[in-house]
């Protein structure tokens, strides 16, 4: 399993490796584009100014990437039920379409076909649905009855599906058990108050359980981001994505580039947020390698800010079915 800090994923089963192509044909590269990061990785920012933009970067890319929504969303308020001393975590859990990131080989495992059907479960405390990502015509969550489980049905081909959940729970009791069709685990999420989260795969080479999250802290701003991490050419790409608020609610977009900065002497990323009409929100930037990034969200320039850290799954395609970003940010917490 892959490794974002120190995870705890245990009793996790595997499918076989199915019988098809292990990658497809590769796009060719714009040779100006690829200068161009080129050029900007090597700058402080990597070419992003702060100052407001178009909605949407005014890139059709970016309007059009699948997000978050509130379909299956809960109408009860099951946290109520939960102990007066539980601790609460937010969290977002992707599965279906995430091969381990190879960003420098041409390599581009082809999708396939799983059901995911299962269920979240605690052992004490209560589950709240706020948000689903790519449930279609048919997926479905199941009518709620039990505080302490949601039951659905998923199957995923060629991209993901997703949850966000928050999640109350006593102490002693702070284990999130996935039950699927698919895959088997438990996240441990005491651990979260330190680490992003993390990976689980399924053992074929393609599809794998994701998970990041935070415990709820007020006086802090935390979130999400969820989108694409491209391809252009190995080793060198671009990535773009939704910012989220720690409900899974939109509240901007996101953008930038990644490679390795020859004259750094290590790969590098470099983006900037702004809010859904297009102000300004700040820079981000930092390190990756082997399907894990970490860094500044925030003034990176600076230092100033908060940081940014969670997992990519790099594909050449210009949708966001292959090649996922997804992480955590937190902002300084009010004094």
């Amino acid at each position: 399993m892959k490794r974002l800090g120190l995870l705890s994923v245990v009793s996790v089963s595997f499918l076989a490796l199915a019988g098809c192509s292990s990658d497809t044909g590769v796009p060719e590269a714009d040779a100006d584009e690829v200068s161009s990061i080129e050029s900007a990785l090597e700058s402080n920012s990597g070419g992003f100014e702060a100052k407001d933009e178009a909605p949407d970067f005014a890139d059709d890319e970016v309007s059009q990437l699948v997000g978050f929504e509130p379909r299956f969303a809960d109408g009860t308020n099951f946290l109520a039920q939960a102990p007066v001393a539980a601790r609460t975590y937010k969290l977002v859990l992707l599965w279906g379409h995430l091969p381990k990131a190879d960003d420098a080989s041409t390599a581009q495992p082809v999708p396939q076909k799983i059901d995911w059907s299962g269920s979240i479960t605690v052992d004490a405390g209560a589950i709240a649905l706020t948000e689903t990502l790519r449930f279609d015509d048919k997926d479905s969550v199941s009518p709620r009855t039990d505080p302490k489980s949601i039951a659905f049905s998923s199957r995923t081909y060629p991209a993901v599906d997703g949850l966000v959940l928050k999640v109350a729970v006593p102490a002693g009791a702070q284990m999130l058990h996935f039950r699927t069709t698919a895959l088997d685990a438990d996240i441990d999420l005491s651990t979260l108050a330190r680490d992003v989260g993390g990976v689980a795969p399924l053992g074929d080479g393609r599809n794998a359980l994701a998970w990041v999250g935070f415990p709820d802290a007020p006086g802090c701003t935390n979130g999400f981001v969820f989108g694409h991490w491209s391809k252009l050419k190995p080793g060198i790409g671009k990535l773009k994505g939704t910012v989220l608020d720690d409900e899974g609610k939109r509240i901007g977009r996101a953008k930038g580039i990644w490679g390795f900065a020859k004259a750094k002497g290590k790969k590098v990323f470099f983006g900037k947020y702004i809010a859904s009409e297009g102000g300004h929100r700040g820079l981000f930037g930092g390190t990756y390698d082997e399907g894990a990034f970490n860094g500044l969200w925030g003034n990176r320039a600076s230092g100033e800010g908060g940081g940014l850290r969670g997992f990519y799954s790099d594909g050449y395609d210009k949708t966001d079915t292959k090649g996922v970003w997804l992480g955590r940010y937190a902002e300084p917490c009010a004094r």
